[in-house]
């Protein structure tokens, strides 16, 4: 008794490309998240990033707060000012990046998979 198994390379396997449709990063939710909570870095595993993005400007607002209430404009008060006007680059920078940030992210995902080209149209990544 023998058994002959044949397997078609071509097929495509539903279950793969269910399982990267739901872990696949949505484009619309994450700017959504980031532009209105800041919530972007944490969405791929980055917590300690995405801390630090939430903490510098509580730390640049608080002193300002500090500075308003003393009257008096010292070291601090000149850190929180430069420490605003990074973070506001960085959100810039971020909103420019994320996108690809995002495609990256559901490539590698498709790739995690061996996802054929197939399956990557079937599941809404681009190749």
């Amino acid at each position: 008794m023998t058994l002959d198994i044949t397997f078609q390379q071509n097929t495509l396997d539903p279950t793969k490309v269910e399982l990267v449709k739901r872990q696949k990063k949505s484009k619309l939710l994450l700017y959504i998240a980031f532009v209105f909570f800041g919530w972007s870095y944490g969405s791929f595993g980055k917590i300690g990033v995405q801390t630090v993005y939430y903490v510098l400007p509580l730390f640049a607002i608080s002193n300002i707060w500090i500075t308003q209430q003393t009257h008096e404009f010292d070291i601090y008060s000149g850190m929180a000012i430069v420490g605003i006007f990074v973070w506001i680059v960085w959100f810039l920078i971020r909103l420019y990046t994320l996108n690809q940030d995002i495609n990256e992210f559901n490539r590698g995902l498709a790739d995690y998979y061996n996802l054929n080209e197939e399956e990557k149209r079937e599941a809404g990544i681009p190749g």
